[in-house]
């Protein structure tokens, strides 16, 4: 997102350098060399003479004193003093800083803004994962409850079948001793 805005602010220099004249774009390419640099001692900067690039980049660059200006290099310097930018362009300037630095600010809060949403969506998650994994626990449980209920009812079953088959024998037995003792009582009771 930075890499993104110092592309827009590069490009709306651009854009200025053509309109302005030959001189801001003098201006700009040594801003632009400072860039990289540096910032000097006493220069202005939003982030309070910070030391990185966007920072840099925004920081007006210092014209050596008057002592030190080569006198071969004078004329340039001259043309260079003639463009000054008037009131209304810095006014402009601060404006567009501002508003970047105001969408800066608005793409920061809407970022933690989906982080706070992420770590909110997240911590779901993880209540979601403890829950289906209670869920399987529960439901391995009941499978193998529901297995140990099926072979208990087909015990039950198989020993219903021995009673209902003891059952029938007993009968008979029960019927034969009747028949037995019958008949027995009839011997005895002809004697």
């Amino acid at each position: 997102m930075l890499r993104d805005m110092q592309e827009e602010r590069i490009r709306r220099e651009t854009e200025r350098t053509r309109t302005l004249g030959s001189g801001v774009a003098r201006e700009w390419l040594d801003m632009s060399g400072t860039a990289s640099g540096p910032v000097q001692p006493g220069s202005s900067s939003w982030f309070g003479g910070g030391s990185s690039a966007l920072g840099a980049s925004w920081a007006v660059p210092q014209r050596p004193p008057p002592e030190e200006i080569d006198p071969a290099t004078s004329d340039d310097d001259d043309d260079e003093d003639d463009v000054e930018l008037s009131a209304s362009q810095i006014q402009q300037f601060e404006a567009e800083n501002a508003q970047i630095l105001r969408s800066a600010e608005d793409s920061l809060a809407a970022v933690q803004q989906a982080e706070a949403r992420l770590l909110e969506i997240s911590a779901l998650q993880a209540e979601l994962v403890a829950q289906l994994t209670r869920q399987t626990e529960v439901s391995d449980q009941l499978y193998e409850d529901a297995i140990a209920t099926s072979e208990m009812v087909e015990k039950g079953n198989v020993q219903l079948r021995e009673a209902r088959r003891r059952a029938r024998d007993g009968r008979k037995w029960l019927l034969l001793f009747f028949i037995g003792a019958s008949l027995s009582l009839l011997f005895l009771h002809y004697y």
